[in-house]
């Protein structure tokens, strides 16, 4: 079983880059979302950890897995 990393510098490349991929503005993840503004920020900034509920919200926003938004610990 695969274990995953779900840390604040993980979590914030791989937010900007699948942000940057989609070209969509932090607003336009929010809306799309349903994530604040603030999280997302803070989330692509590294200064805080997503939780398992907004995550769900940002792949689906993506239609990406969870596990996408994580990198492998293994």
């Amino acid at each position: 079983m695969a274990r995953y990393a779900f840390t604040k510098d993980s979590t914030a490349g791989i937010l900007r880059g699948l942000r940057a991929t989609a070209r969509l503005s932090q607003e336009e993840l929010a809306r799309k979302s349903g994530v604040g503004l603030a999280s997302i920020k803070g989330y692509e900034n590294g200064e805080n950890v997503m939780s398992l509920e907004n995550a769900a919200k940002l792949a689906n926003a993506f239609d990406v897995a969870v596990s996408d938004l994580v990198q492998s610990a293994s």
